[in-house]
C-alpha cells in the first residue's frame, strides 16, 4: 500500500511484474499538476500499475480520468 505521494517506482514495478496487487490511497491531484502535463507520462504509467487508486476529491477523479 502506498499513501499520497509516497510512490516508490522500483518497488511498484517489481510488485507489478510479480502480479502483486497494490493500492494508492489518499491521492490528490490539482489542475496544472505536472503529472497531468505531457512530461508527466512516466508518472502516469506508474500510476496505471496500481490495482486501486483512491483519491481525496471528485476533482482529482475527474482530472485523472481526463488523462
Amino acid at each position: 500500500m502506498f499513501v499520497k505521494y509516497e510512490v516508490w517506482p522500483n518497488l511498484l514495478c517489481a510488485l507489478h511484474r510479480r502480479g502483486i496487487r497494490t493500492a494508492l490511497v489518499a491521492a490528490h491531484v490539482v489542475a496544472g499538476a505536472w503529472v497531468l502535463r505531457p512530461w508527466g507520462r512516466g508518472v502516469r504509467a506508474l500510476w496505471r500499475m496500481f490495482s486501486l487508486v483512491l483519491v481525496q476529491t471528485q476533482t482529482s477523479t475527474d482530472l485523472l480520468a481526463a488523462v
